[in-house]
């Protein structure tokens, strides 16, 4: 790790685990003075294992200068504050130049909101805001930042079936413009790494920008096909949707007033799968200390969520 960050504060600290939790981890096996910033400390610690350079405290969220003294006195802080909306986002970013701290990586993990086509799309209007927001606090003088885009959280996403349907009860995948299109995906653990390297290599780093990850650039076919490889006795059917036809109907739906995130998945296909503007077209895992990795780890990965 760098001198420069021998304190980080992660705020956003989830009690049931998730990438907090391993980012956690990443850190304590370095120098650094970890500060987890979670809404309920004590259902926190329950589930963190106990570390000479680990504290818990609980946060105040319901201003930028309740929640600032928890940070302040830290070298950096990375925020994990779910992404939908921007209000809790940009609560974090002021609460971090209200606390003089330096440095923040900002919860930005995702595709790359520098598309044109994602910027204009409801489901990411708040991730937008907040980019540009932190951009602009950048801009000022006021703060250094980097985001990590990832694609879409590998583990996550198999478990909740996006990609490809691994459960044993028969109902189809959804298959995107017939499933060929790639897309970039990064597993959890390799998230964690990244942030961590981005800290400690944070003075070799271009700032005020985001820095791309991924395990794989995998297609849904491509997913389909390890999952076949490793349950052979198992049907895996699909249900073929048209993404263009999915992004008509969401845009309808918008445009008479149903802005339920459910009404919008028709949006988000088209830029990931139909568009193709899900895989990254350039990456920094060599710098950030992520290596791709080949097929035999993919189709051991995808075994572990059958």
């Amino acid at each position: 790790m760098s001198s420069s960050i021998r304190k980080v504060a992660i705020v956003g600290i989830q009690a049931s685990g998730g990438l907090g939790h391993l980012v956690i981890d990443q850190l304590l096996k370095s120098s650094i003075q970890v500060t987890a910033v979670t809404r309920d400390a004590p259902k926190t610690k329950a589930s963190l294992k106990a570390a000479p350079n680990l504290n818990l405290i609980q946060g105040d969220y319901t201003s930028a200068a309740s929640l600032a003294p928890c940070l302040r006195g830290h070298d950096a802080v990375v925020s994990l504050i779910l992404r939908g909306q921007p209000d809790p986002q940009i609560l974090v970013i002021d609460a971090t130049i209200i606390a003089d701290v330096p440095h923040m990586i900002t919860s930005s993990f995702g595709i790359d909101l520098q598309q044109e086509y994602l910027r204009t799309l409801p489901p990411f209007k708040g991730k937008v805001q907040m980019g540009d927001y932190v951009a602009q606090k950048a801009s000022e003088g006021l703060i250094t930042f980097n985001s990590i885009q990832t694609g879409i959280f590998f583990g996550w996403g198999l478990s909740l079936g996006m990609m490809i349907n691994l459960k044993d009860d028969g109902l189809p995948s959804v298959l995107f413009d017939a499933g060929e299109t790639k897309f970039s995906v990064s597993a959890e653990e390799d998230i964690a790494t990244a942030v961590a390297v981005a800290l400690g290599k944070k003075d070799k780093l271009p700032m005020n920008c985001s820095l791309f990850i991924h395990t794989a650039a995998v297609s849904q076919n491509q997913l389909r096909e390890y999952a076949k490889e490793s349950r052979p006795e198992r049907e895996f059917p699909v249900t073929l949707v048209d993404t263009a036809k999915e992004e008509k109907k969401a845009w309808e739906a918008y445009n008479n007033g149903e802005r339920d995130i459910s009404k919008m998945g028709g949006l988000m296909s088209r830029g990931t799968f139909g568009l193709g503007l899900g895989l990254f077209k350039h990456l920094d895992s060599d710098v950030l200390g992520i290596e791709e990795r080949d097929e035999e780890w993919l189709k051991a990965f995808i075994a572990r969520y059958m």
